[in-house]
């Protein structure tokens, strides 16, 4: 079982990555516009044996993505999520931050996504 966290505080990136991965045959995801109710997702799920891939914003308010990151590396589940930072920033310090993350401009573009849904199958599918 598999689930994909699409969290971003724009809902119109929301809608078109939803969109995206509707076409590409992904419906099993879902949107979330605060970090802080994908983390308590997360967290009220750690005993099922589930793999998240989580398409995270890292600028956001509230809790950003960077402290999400901080927060999701302390749950029993981590080993089960794949995170992708989809992200508009062009700040290098957030380049040099995400280390070995794959850090993706949004919004995504259709072959942006086959290559991390590929990626993500070979991972854990």
């Amino acid at each position: 079982m598999f689930k994909i966290l699409l969290i971003d505080d724009d809902p119109i990136i929301g809608i078109i990555h939803g969109k995206l991965l509707d076409k590409q045959g992904y419906s099993n995801y879902i949107f979330y516009q605060e970090a802080e109710y994908a983390l308590d997702f997360l967290k009220s799920n750690q005993n099922l044996d589930c793999q998240y891939l989580i398409l995270l914003d890292i600028n956001m308010p509230g809790m950003n993505g960077w402290e999400f990151i901080s927060k999701v590396k302390k749950l029993k589940n981590f080993n089960h999520c794949l995170i992708y930072l989809v992200t508009s920033s062009v700040d290098i310090e957030d380049k040099i931050r995400a280390g070995d993350l794959t850090l993706i401009e949004k919004p995504l573009k259709g072959e942006q996504l086959k290559l991390v849904l590929n990626h993500f199958e070979k991972v854990f599918i």
